[in-house]
């Protein structure tokens, strides 16, 4: 039904918050500036990784190399220049 399905999405969606709340209380005191932006360079390298792994040989099995490389260097362009504006 609808309200098991919304139920189900919102418990789903509180995992990352909790999560958030936990890690926090349990490093808290080790959270400094160079060690978050540590994280956030793992994290982004990790996520690279699956991008280049996973979504390229599926979009070019998909869509065709030319699509698929137009789609991969815009969104690294929209990166780029989000990264840029926030600077």
């Amino acid at each position: 039904s609808r309200a098991k399905g919304a139920g189900a999405a919102f418990v789903s969606g509180l995992a990352e918050p909790v999560g958030a709340v936990l890690a926090f209380w349990l490093v808290g005191r080790w959270l400094t500036p160079g060690f978050v932006n540590g994280l956030l360079v793992w994290v982004a390298g990790i996520m690279s990784w699956a991008a280049v792994y996973e979504l390229l040989p599926t979009g070019i099995a998909l869509a065709g190399r030319g699509r698929t490389a137009a789609g991969f260097c815009a969104g690294v362009l929209a990166m780029l220049l989000g990264i840029g504006a926030l600077s």
